[in-house]
């Protein structure tokens, strides 16, 4: 049986924020969106931008007299996904769009309540292989802890179990899934945790193509500004460098800028090579999954 719940979460820096909140939006549609359902989505809650999350992770952190600012490249979000197993999708789809919306929220507020934080986006998406709802939370809880030293395993675990348990309630016949350690512990016939494996592919390879699809357009991204990057410095090292020879200004400022601008460069030219790697992997990845699915 496949009446099962799932949660995952991932954290989110700034530029990570910006790519989920484009893909949950639909302002960037992935190639394997049915854009003839797209209109079936539900933005129940619109995600915050990294600067309101930013704002928030700030204003939480000041209550514990933090000495130092937050990173640039902190997590200030914590994301995620709440999906479901092959006949769960089916119960799912036959809820009328006030009920859906009704569970999705309700999952999405008490998984906040657990985390000691709120609830800063819910989306749901009809539109693509099995129903599902993106949904976003603040990287820092309510006494200003960051979410990625209280959010442990046991944690997750939990999260499962109170997705479950909200189903339940709404009489719905889906709970959280067995985990594998569990079953081997119960000695559940192990060809039977196997042939759950492919079934569990069949659920899991789409969201898993999706996000590394969703990464592998932010790398790209991602590369063209530091592209940009690279080019500024590039032009201010020029402009420093033919200062220095013709004399103007004071020599050790300009030479001390001419070496940030060096160091700059190199620094995006760095970034850009570890992208496009990125991006090659991804790509890779991508068609394998896609292969394993062409084969279950």
């Amino acid at each position: 049986m496949s009446l099962t719940v799932s949660i995952r979460i991932r954290r989110l820096t700034a530029s990570k924020a910006i790519g989920q909140n484009r893909h949950d939006l639909r302002q960037a549609i992935p190639g394997y969106v049915n854009q003839e359902r797209t209109a079936d989505n539900d933005i129940i809650l619109a995600p915050a931008n990294p600067t309101t999350l930013r704002q928030t992770c700030s204003e939480r952190r000041a209550q514990r007299h933090c000495q130092r600012i937050l990173k640039s490249n902190a997590a200030i979000a914590m994301g995620g996904i709440i999906t479901f197993g092959t006949e769960a999708q089916a119960v799912i789809q036959a809820l009328s769009k006030a009920d859906q919306r009704a569970m999705y929220l309700s999952v999405g507020q008490q998984l906040a309540e657990r985390l000691n934080t709120t609830l800063t986006g819910l989306v749901v998406h009809n539109d693509e292989a099995a129903p599902h709802a993106h949904f976003q939370m603040p990287g820092y809880d309510l006494d200003g802890v960051p979410l990625s030293k209280t959010v442990t395993r046991e944690v997750t675990s939990q999260l499962q179990d109170i997705a479950g348990q909200v189903l339940a309630a709404q009489g719905l016949n889906i709970t959280r899934g067995k985990a594998k350690q569990e079953r081997v512990k119960d000695d559940e016939d192990w060809s039977k945790i196997i042939h759950r494996s492919v079934q569990q592919l069949h659920e899991d390879l789409p969201a898993e193509i999706a996000a590394a699809e969703q990464r592998r357009v932010e790398a790209e991204r991602e590369a063209e500004e530091a592209e940009k990057k690279r080019e500024k410095n590039a032009r201010l090292a020029a402009k420093a460098k033919e200062d220095l020879e013709a004399g103007r200004g004071d020599v050790e400022k300009v030479q001390k800028r001419l070496q940030a601008y060096e160091r700059r460069q190199a620094e995006a030219e760095k970034q850009i090579k570890a992208l496009e790697q990125e991006q090659t992997d991804l790509e890779v990845a991508i068609a394998r999954k896609q292969k394993t699915a062409g084969h279950i």
